[in-house]
């Protein structure tokens, strides 16, 4: 499974040019949201640093900083909270166009395949399973676009915070230098766990999708016949092994999801031990500390995106390969598209 891993990361990014190169200008627009957030974010741990050296240590010391000062970081802290929000809002908004749009695309494809193919596949395959994979399929493939932008933003967040770090001192920037990396790590060990149970998972979706179709289709049938407890005991193992599958993806992710929760925390803590010991000989100030703790504890929610991104990748790439797969059967010569 480990050599598949690379595989399946080629996949992905095959999958997502495939998604960007039909709507490239939402896309654009969402990363330039999420660029500028990374800025902002990083700029706001700075302000934080200069509050603490300009306000809230004078006002320990002497009882009252300078009323400028106060003025000054406060509008400071204002006008990067706002430039943030609207951030947020850009990238969230043309994230969310860009995976409407593709979902559109791939209901307008599936809707031109199944009335172009043959007659003869549309009995040979379940009414559930064609419905499986005109909803639950297409938004597990495009559920990835959602994260897409702030994990790519993730990237420029990570510089911005080590050229931050750096300019604060070279020994906390260490401590985020290995911290990255084993996260990366991490999810990577994630992948390569959870590709082969999410396609499972995708399967048992659409075989509980068919079989209850196929008892509203055929209800007169059942009754006619008597086999309601039959039909029954039918859907409950579907359903009991749909809910396995479930279940057994879900310890796979009970097993990372913590560690990458706990990864910015540790740093945090890591952090806080080099830099008291940089503060008591006199290297580095409170407002230092204060900075790049705000930092890490700023990685903590973009980490876990990234995370979720890694995690939905295998699902998206897994379920786009049904989905092609049912756009690739034969087409009835003659037939509208």
């Amino acid at each position: 499974m480990a050599a598949g891993v690379p595989g399946l990361f080629r996949r992905g990014a095959r999958l997502l040019t495939r998604y960007v190169k039909a709507h490239p200008v939402p896309f654009i627009i969402s990363i330039f949201g999420a660029a500028i957030y990374a800025g902002a974010a990083v700029g706001t741990t700075i302000i934080l640093g200069r509050i603490t050296n300009n306000v809230i240590v004078p006002t320990f010391e002497s009882g009252r900083p300078e009323a400028k000062a106060v003025w000054y970081t406060g509008l400071a802290l204002l006008l990067v909270g706002l430039l943030r929000a609207s951030t947020i809002i850009l990238r969230r908004y043309f994230a969310a166009l860009l995976t409407y749009r593709t979902q559109r695309d791939w209901r307008r494809k599936l809707a031109d395949t199944y009335l172009s193919v043959p007659l003869k596949y549309h009995r040979e395959t379940p009414t559930g399973e064609l419905l499986a994979h005109a909803d639950a399929d297409i938004v597990a493939s495009s559920e990835v676009i959602n994260p897409l932008p702030f994990s790519i933003g993730v990237v420029t967040l990570v510089v911005f915070a080590i050229i931050s770090l750096a300019t604060v001192d070279w020994f906390l920037m260490l401590v985020a230098v290995v911290l990255f990396p084993l996260l990366a790590i991490i999810n990577r060990m994630y992948t390569s766990r959870a590709e082969k149970p999410l396609g499972v998972v995708q399967e048992r979706v659409g075989h509980v999708s068919r079989i209850a179709h196929e008892s509203f289709d055929g209800v007169l049938m059942v009754k006619t016949l008597g086999r309601e407890d039959e039909e029954v005991e039918r859907l409950e193992g579907a359903a009991d092994q749909l809910r396995a599958a479930r279940v057994g993806l879900g310890r796979i992710r009970a097993v990372f999801d913590p560690m990458i929760d706990a990864l910015p925390n540790l740093g945090i803590i890591a952090l806080l031990l080099v830099g008291s010991w940089q503060v008591s000989i006199d290297r580095l100030n409170t407002g230092d500390i204060v900075q790049a703790a705000a930092l890490f504890g700023l990685l903590a929610f973009p980490m876990r995106v990234f995370g979720y991104f890694l995690q939905e990748l295998p699902r998206s790439v897994v379920v786009s390969a049904r989905l092609d797969k049912v756009l690739a059967a034969p087409h009835e010569p003659g037939a509208a598209t």
